[in-house]
């Protein structure tokens, strides 16, 4: 059985299994918007004083909208009306995509870090968001989740071929030690980058504005920064 149910994984909790949390003291304010500019499958991200935002592509030129904020932030935002809220997301996001033309329905989610202390369990495999829940910074948890099910896939296939149980503890054994170090390693970049972008300490501010001032003009940093965070071998 494999559980792709989301964090919190009731399939899994009903097996018993246990998470490590953190919470961020972040929310994620999401919606639907379009705008004055086609996007042309562009993502954008901007890293605010407060968090990260990201502008996703969406089909009929409609993009998905995530907005990390502070929780000091949030009974403030939660409470602009639609015109305050675009002003304000206009101002933050740019002009890059042109004029903002409308916000649909806005979300609140907290911001947490989970990750089951087992990735498996009797007859049982986590994969995506039910192994591990990240911080949308960077937009790792989607791909993180998809190498999980490629992965599995292969290791199902073997035991197939091999004619063993698939659901047997060696089988199963196999995919959380191959996954491990490819999740842990996500996992510690994209904390990290939230620290690093959520901490006001002077120093850090100048040294992390200085980096990506270079990282800007470097196409060198920007494909080493790519393959490194998307995890993309080349040869």
């Amino acid at each position: 059985m494999v559980a792709a149910d989301g964090a919190y994984s009731a399939l899994a909790t009903n097996c018993g299994m246990k998470w490590f949390k953190y919470n961020y003291q972040q929310i994620a304010v999401v919606s639907k918007i379009t705008t004055e500019i086609p996007h042309f499958g562009r993502a954008f991200e901007k890293f605010t004083e407060h968090g990260p935002l990201a502008v996703l592509p969406m089909s009929n030129n409609f993009s998905f909208l995530i907005w990390c904020i502070s929780n000091k932030q949030h009974k403030e935002v939660s409470i602009w009306n639609k015109k305050k809220f675009s002003q304000e997301l206009q101002n933050t996001f740019g002009w890059k995509l042109g004029k903002i033309l409308n916000i649909e329905t806005r979300y609140f989610y907290d911001l947490w870090l989970t990750r089951a202390q087992s990735h498996i369990s009797h007859r049982l495999a986590l994969v995506g968001n039910a192994a591990q829940n990240l911080h949308p910074i960077a937009g790792q948890g989607f791909n993180l989740g998809l190498r999980d099910i490629v992965v599995l896939s292969k290791i199902i296939t073997q035991a197939l071929y091999q004619n063993i149980d698939i659901g047997d503890y060696s089988v199963l054994n196999t995919y959380q030690k191959n996954r491990y170090l490819d999740q842990y390693r996500t996992i510690k970049i994209t904390d990290g980058l939230v620290r690093l972008f959520s901490n006001h300490y002077l120093p850090l501010i100048i040294a992390r504005n200085v980096g990506l001032f270079f990282i800007r003009y470097s196409t060198f940093l920007q494909h080493l920064l790519v393959t490194t965070i998307l995890n993309w071998k080349t040869d």
